[in-house]
């Protein structure tokens, strides 16, 4: 999905932006029409709570958040998000909390790529 359209969407408050952290150097944006906070009602694990270093250590409660989130958007077969590509300078200033910064009012989860979990914990359907 182009990046314009993401933000119209976010500076609209629909949808959700989701930050898919592939290690601490890199990560892929993904958009979608639902509100994954409303959806997923166990708790979605804050951005501190992410440890893409140290997968092993990752509490198994926020580990299903990540193969929920997964499954329901990021797979190639059964995701639902719509990858896109943010302009450049918006990675300047780290993954952390740029998105944020950008768009205070929109609704963004961050999540880990399960290739980087997937060794420790298994396939995601398990």
């Amino acid at each position: 999905m182009p990046w314009d359209e993401v933000e119209t969407h976010l500076k609209s408050d629909r949808g959700t932006l989701i930050v898919e952290m592939v290690n601490k150097l890199g990560a892929r944006v993904w958009w979608t029409d639902e509100r994954v906070r409303m959806l997923y009602t166990d708790g979605v694990p804050t951005p501190d709570e992410l440890d893409y270093v140290v997968p092993q250590h990752i509490d198994p409660e926020r580990m299903k958040f990540y193969r929920w989130c997964h499954q329901r958007y990021i797979d190639s077969e059964s995701g639902r998000g719509l990858l896109t590509l943010p302009p450049s300078n918006a990675w300047r200033k780290g993954f952390d909390h740029v998105f944020r910064e950008m768009f205070p009012e929109a609704a963004i989860v961050e999540t880990l790529r399960l290739a980087t979990v997937k060794a420790e914990f298994g396939p995601p359907n398990n």
